[in-house]
């Protein structure tokens, strides 16, 4: 998760198996892109504001600090960073969920996104999003766009490499990589 990426000892050890990761298998001055959020948005931004009482750009702002804080702590300049866009929520026909949902979690992606695009520059990385290629005009998922037979999780398919390869081919030319 976002959040808790910038600390030590939390539940999902997102800090600790990251730097395992790099440590293990990226070498120093690699090309890495991050994808952090998705769950974030989805399920705890929300009652993350319910439960504090702020509002949600509040929470996302909040959010959006503690991803950059946990990224800089881990990363320290040693590696070539690609921020990756949280991916927008679909309807389905595998699990009922509800439209109002759907464009309530999508608001919360693109206000995190927008965010995150915001605070780029102050780092020294890159912002790699596909979000408006892959949503339609109500600001929720294609559902050609997802994996099939996934009932909950937002798992894109293979249709989105041409999107990726554009936004990659934009940054590579961008930094002289």
């Amino acid at each position: 998760m976002a959040y808790s990426l910038h600390r030590s000892n939390t539940t999902n050890r997102a800090k600790e198996k990251t730097i395992e990761i790099l440590n293990s298998f990226v070498p120093k001055g690699s090309i890495i892109l991050l994808s952090f959020g998705e769950i974030d948005c989805r399920n705890h931004i929300v009652k993350q504001s319910l439960s504090k009482n702020k509002k949600v750009d509040n929470i996302i702002k909040d959010c959006v600090s503690k991803y950059f804080e946990g990224i800089h702590s881990i990363l320290k300049s040693n590696y070539k960073v690609i921020i990756y866009n949280t991916i927008p929520s679909r309807i389905n026909n595998q699990k009922p969920i509800t439209i109002s949902k759907v464009i309530r979690e999508n608001n919360i992606k693109r206000k995190f996104n927008k965010s995150l695009s915001k605070r780029i520059s102050e780092y020294g990385y890159n912002f790699l999003s596909i979000y408006d290629d892959i949503t339609n005009k109500k600001n929720i998922g294609v559902e050609k766009y997802y994996m099939k037979g996934e009932s909950s999780t937002p798992h894109l398919s293979q249709k989105v490499m041409p999107f990726l390869q554009r936004e990659v081919r934009k940054i590579e030319v961008s930094n002289g990589w």
